[in-house]
């Protein structure tokens, strides 16, 4: 399934990532371009459990959906009221074809929070053009296959450098 969605994204110009973290949880699969982050919650059957996740994703996502086998998100598209009040999407993947039906359109979250979403991320360049990569993955080495980095953008932020600081000072104040 997860194939499928990447194929899918893939085609709209989307960089796709599996197993990404958000705060606490780790989102199945994340696609990211056009200025847009999109975070997909794939479930096998638990609609509901999906929307749960899927809301959660919200946080750090500009939309986000929940994908499923085509024939369970047929049955889970019975309760569309449940994804439309929350302004989750629902994808429905055929798995032997790398096909994707976007049953419902996810909207633009209403509750993101930017610190939440400039955590997800760092910008590098590859080959001269900024390129989105996750900062915590489970599957890191799939995250970084086939970029060719020319230039990355190193740099620390305040509260790195503040930390450093008080990593030091701990360090001599326990010898």
């Amino acid at each position: 399934m997860r194939g499928s969605l990447e194929a899918f994204f893939a085609e709209h110009g989307y960089r796709t990532f599996a197993e990404v973290r958000m705060v606490n949880r780790w989102v199945d699969l994340m696609a990211v371009g056009n200025g847009r982050i999109i975070a997909v919650e794939m479930k096998l059957e638990n609609w509901r459990e999906a929307i749960r996740q899927a809301v959660a994703y919200q946080l750090g996502a500009d939309f986000s959906a929940v994908g499923m086998p085509l024939g369970n998100a047929v049955n889970a598209y019975r309760n569309r009221f449940y994804f439309r009040k929350e302004g989750v999407g629902l994808f429905g993947v055929r798995v032997r074809t790398p096909e994707v039906r976007v049953l419902i359109e996810p909207e633009r979250s209403t509750r993101m929070m930017p610190i939440i979403r400039d955590n997800l991320f760092d910008v590098v360049l590859v080959d001269g053009e900024e390129v989105m990569v996750p900062r915590s993955s489970k599957r890191i080495r799939e995250r970084t296959a086939g970029l060719q980095f020319t230039e990355a953008c190193d740099y620390e932020t305040q509260d790195d450098e503040e930390k450093d600081g008080r990593d030091e000072t701990r360090g001599r104040a326990s010898r």
